[in-house]
């Protein structure tokens, strides 16, 4: 039988900066669709001056609802993948979005609720980071997003990245508590969440965050 050379395959492994791959994996859809609207914009708007770039955007978004749908792809890409221009990005995007923000929160809660597990560190990190911003600047559709982070919460795991989603995401809702507290339906799912999460987090390890999980359902049941 022929040998498997592991070596060769490593070097034909899927490349991202999105998303983490096996060594048999293909590229994500996704993944793909994103990286090429990037590159395309990034393209488009090499050398030219900041006023520029904002003309050339602006224009591109408002000849069609697929130009308008490439743009914010490629802006949202750059931002999940940039953290260091993650802030300018945003505010491009902004800037720019002729939908509220809608086709932005739409592909954002595909990722999250599709393909959540197959982000890498700078990815899940920045997805939070997002939707942090989205529910700053009083974005419509925020809610859906931690509607989709809930459900990647399973009990049974603890594994690191499970146990970083979970803590992130009671940091993200308790910095946000006043905006949190104006959404009823999303407040119901919280509590009925994070109190399922309790039982199984009972190890020595994570006594702290049970304590939080619990100091955080007693919070809101009591203010709500």
């Amino acid at each position: 039988q022929p040998r498997v050379c592991w070596c060769m395959l490593a070097q034909v492994m899927v490349e991202s900066r999105l998303f983490s791959y096996g060594v048999l994996d293909e590229k994500d859809d996704l993944d793909e669709m994103l990286e090429k609207r990037h590159a395309e914009l990034s393209t488009l708007l090499s050398n030219l001056r900041e006023n520029e770039v904002y003309e050339q955007l602006n224009a591109m978004v408002c000849r069609s609802t697929q130009e308008h749908g490439d743009a914010t792809s490629g802006l949202l890409y750059s931002l999940l993948t940039e953290p260091v221009t993650a802030s300018k990005m945003y505010s491009t995007l902004a800037l720019v979005s002729r939908d509220g923000m809608s086709s932005t929160i739409q592909t954002t809660e595909m990722v999250v609720m599709e393909k959540m597990r197959k982000l890498n560190d700078v990815g899940r990190q920045q997805v939070l980071w997002l939707i942090r911003e989205l529910i700053q600047t009083g974005v419509l559709g925020a809610d859906r997003l931690c509607f989709a982070l809930l459900k990647q919460m399973p009990g049974s795991s603890t594994s690191q990245t499970d146990i970083w989603l979970i803590e992130s995401v009671m940091h993200l809702l308790l910095d946000n508590k006043k905006w949190l507290e104006s959404q009823s339906g999303l407040v119901e799912s919280v509590v009925f969440t994070y109190l399922s999460l309790i039982p199984y987090h009972t190890s020595s390890q994570l006594a702290g965050l049970r304590h939080q999980e619990a100091k955080f359902c007693v919070s809101l049941i009591r203010d709500n």
